[in-house]
Order: structure tokens, then sequence, then C-alpha cells
């Protein structure tokens, strides 16, 4: 399914085997040196579009003849923005659901206890929603340490100064 997504496409264009974005409407004019800032030119606007978007009485600005202007998308587009979905974040304390409350006090009463310098909490506290659909659970701090590996570490054998020396 993510393999399917415009952003994946673009994103993973020629840098993944088999990916690669629509050569039709689409062509990457600017790859940085590490590939970390990638520009796509997009082909096939009709004049339509262009002539739209160049009309001032088009643009939203926050006051007339403002040199900013957050714009708004042409009326071509208006369809394939009513299919969107608005990307959610994991930990979106703004939506309101309320199976989250108590993670949220959680997060903020760890939060408080970290600034005081205090344990924090392990996180088990869960709703039955979470606890029924396996949500919410304590993530592992580390893995497992043996008696042996807690102990400080120690050399095998003395280094004098003349060593110490040369490493540095």
């Amino acid at each position: 399914m993510m393999r399917e997504s415009f952003l994946f496409k673009l994103h993973s264009h020629r840098l993944k085997p088999g990916v690669e974005a629509d050569s039709n409407r689409f062509q990457e004019v600017f790859g940085s040196k590490y590939g970390k800032c990638r520009v796509f030119k997009i082909l096939s606007v009709s004049q339509e579009s262009k002539d739209w978007a160049a009309d001032p009485k088009n643009r939203v600005c926050d006051a007339p003849g403002s040199w900013y202007c957050s714009g708004q998308y042409p009326p071509a587009l208006q369809k394939v923005l009513e299919e969107k979905k608005d990307f959610e974040q994991l930990e979106d304390f703004n939506k309101g659901d309320k199976g989250d409350s108590e993670y949220q006090a959680l997060y903020h009463e760890n939060l408080k206890k970290k600034g005081q310098g205090k344990p924090i909490s392990t996180g088990t506290a869960r709703s039955e929603e979470q606890k029924k659909n396996g949500q919410g659970k304590p993530i592992s701090t580390g893995t497992a340490r043996s008696e042996e590996q807690k102990k400080p570490w120690k050399l095998d054998r003395d280094i004098n100064e003349d060593e110490i020396k040369k490493i540095n």
C-alpha cells in the first residue's frame, strides 16, 4: 500500500529498485549531493491552472498588496483534495480521543519528574480499549544484562604512562 503512495514514489524515485515517479507528470530538476533534498518539476500543467494561479484576485493575503500570501489550490484540484486524509501524529494531543487521556496524563507527569530529576513511571497506565487492542504497551528501556555485564569494566592488564602518552 505504501509503495503505491505519491509521497513514496517521489521520495524513493530511482533510489530504490523499481520505484519511479510518473515521467509524464514529474521531472527531477535538482538533487543535493547526498540526496537529502530533491526538487521535482510538475509537467503537463494546464494553461487554465496557470492563468488561475497568476490572477491576483485568487491570492489569499494577510493584507491587500502584501508580500505574504498563504495561497489556495485551484478549482481543478478540489476533487482530489476532498478525498485526502490528513496526516495524524501518533501522539496528537489535540484530537481529543478519550482513550488517550490516561496516557497523556502519565506523559505530562513524567515530563515534570524528569525536569526535577525524579525517576519516571514505566508507562503501565493504559485504557481498557488500549489493553484490548494491544496498544499502549510500555516500551522497554534496554535489554536484560547479566551480573557480569553490570560490573564496571576492567582492563586485561595495567597500562603504563608511556602507552597513555602514545594514545593521546
